[in-house]
Formats: structure tokens, C-alpha cells, sequence
């Protein structure tokens, strides 16, 4: 049987060709680069893992404790060969963005007792239908006798509305998993955190909506399954695609662009 997971699903969505050169082909992206947006985030994470982990040891992070290791992450894992594509945007800018964001979430949260976190980077494994599914949850939390919170971190200049929350897949699918797992389930409160904005979103999902997605990822997968073409998808997300070198629809771009700068010599020539 094989593993399936949202970002493999989501992978196929954008564009079967980048799914295949990914997770079948197995293509290391030649001299790729981690965006400063990734690293970003990450850090983001690492000090926000760090905040809940130690409040389940009854240990509750300062304001400057948070930011301080969110300081120590950052200088431990630079390097200078990450990726700042934005123009007129530097290092600095995207250090001070996701300091700022850490001081929103502390001041907005503390002393975080909301809900009682269950657990950070939360693994977990469950079936829909005969396909096993696989996913890390941020944090889980419970606020009340079997009512569970599934929190998801965003990192992202971009602010869905309230229609584009309530279809997603990615935590619906968690949803799913979790009431597999936890037989006390009652209800769950999916959590987005947009921390960029200090805005935090939720959305509830009914039965019939989790019986629906379910019909959904598993046509998705056998469509995948069944896909021996992989043809590639163009959008605004082929300028951030690792593979331009191997997929079909951007090789004749390359073509081009080549053989037009030789023009172009020959002419100044």
C-alpha cells in the first residue's frame, strides 16, 4: 500500500508533471535553492514548537525568551546561499518580519491557556478507504471534554477568506484522522494562525462535508494511480517550481530564450 499525504495530493493538484519529477522520479532539483520565505517560516515554527512543548512542562516562555531563540535558530541555520527573490526585500526585512510576528502571538495568547495543548508536530497515520494517509499536525489541543483543536502555523503574505478556509483540505483531512485515533472525539475546531497578520482563522466541519472529502482525496489518488502522462500544469507557481530544466512545457521556453540571446550577440556583434 502505498503512503499518501496532503502535500503529495496538493503536489498532483498544482501540477501532475511536478508530482511525478518529486515523488517518483525522485529528482534531486539541480543547484536549488531554500526561498528566504521557507526559512522564514521554519524558524517561526521551531520557536513556537519550542513555546508549547515546554508549557506542557509547565514552563512558560518569556517574551523575550521566545524571541531570543527564534534569534538563536535564525543566526544557527543561515547560510548564504538561500534564495531572497523579492526585489528590494533583504535579510533583515524577512528577520524582523517573523520577530514581529513572535511578539503578536505572544501578546496576543499569553499566557496560553486557551486550550490544553495534547501535543506539538503531532505524527499521525490513519486510512481513507484502502489508502493510508500521512501528516504532522502543529499543535493539538483540547478546550473541552472531547472537543479537540487541530492548529496550523501560516507564514504567508497572503489572507484567505472565509469560503476559501471552509474547503480546504489539508486539516479536514487531519479532522479525519484525529476521530479515528481519539475514540472520545466530539467535535473538532480546525485553527489556522496567520502569523504575519496576527489574524486567527477557524472553520467546523459537518459529517456529510468529512464524508465528501473523503470520496474526494480518494478519487484524487486514484487519479494518480491511474495517471501515466503527468502532463504539466502552467501557473503563477512555475516561477517558484525547482525543475524548469526537466519539465516538457518549460524546456522549449529555455530553447528560446537561449537561441534569442545568441540572436542578440550576433546583432551587437
Amino acid at each position: 500500500m502505498k503512503d499518501f499525504s496532503q502535500s503529495r495530493i496538493a503536489a498532483y493538484e498544482n501540477c501532475p508533471q511536478h508530482y511525478k519529477l518529486r515523488y517518483l522520479d525522485r529528482i534531486k532539483p539541480p543547484g536549488s535553492k531554500e526561498g528566504i520565505e521557507a526559512f522564514l517560516g521554519q524558524r517561526v515554527h521551531e520557536a513556537l514548537e519550542k513555546l508549547y512543548k515546554e508549557l506542557l512542562l509547565s514552563k512558560e516562555n518569556s517574551q523575550d525568551e521566545l524571541l531570543a531563540y527564534y534569534r538563536e535558530r535564525w543566526q544557527a541555520n543561515w547560510y548564504d546561499n538561500i534564495a531572497i527573490r523579492k526585489k528590494g526585500h533583504t535579510r533583515k526585512y524577512y528577520f524582523e518580519t517573523g520577530l514581529r510576528a513572535l511578539k503578536n502571538y505572544w501578546k496576543h495568547y499569553q499566557p496560553f491557556d486557551q486550550a490544553r495543548t495534547l501535543s506539538t508536530e503531532f505524527a499521525m497515520e490513519f486510512k481513507v478507504g484502502d489508502f493510508k494517509i500521512k501528516g504532522y499536525i502543529d499543535r493539538l489541543s483540547r478546550s473541552a471534554e472531547g472537543v479537540y483543536e487541530i492548529h496550523d502555523y501560516r507564514t504567508s503574505g497572503f489572507l484567505p477568506n472565509q469560503e476559501k478556509l471552509d474547503s480546504d483540505l489539508q486539516l479536514a483531512l487531519y479532522q479525519i484522522g484525529i476521530k479515528a485515533m481519539f475514540p472520545d472525539v466530539k467535535d473538532v475546531l480546525l485553527v489556522w494562525h496567520y502569523l504575519l497578520h496576527d489574524k486567527e482563522m477557524t472553520s467546523v466541519r459537518t459529517e456529510a462535508q468529512l464524508k465528501d472529502m473523503k470520496k474526494q482525496v480518494i478519487s484524487l489518488i486514484r487519479d494518480i494511480e491511474r495517471d501515466d502522462q503527468f502532463k504539466p500544469r502552467e501557473s503563477n507557481l512555475c516561477d517558484w517550481c525547482e525543475y524548469p530544466a526537466y519539465c516538457p512545457a518549460k524546456k522549449l521556453d529555455i530553447q528560446i530564450t537561449e537561441k534569442t540571446e545568441k540572436v542578440d550577440v550576433r546583432l551587437k556583434k
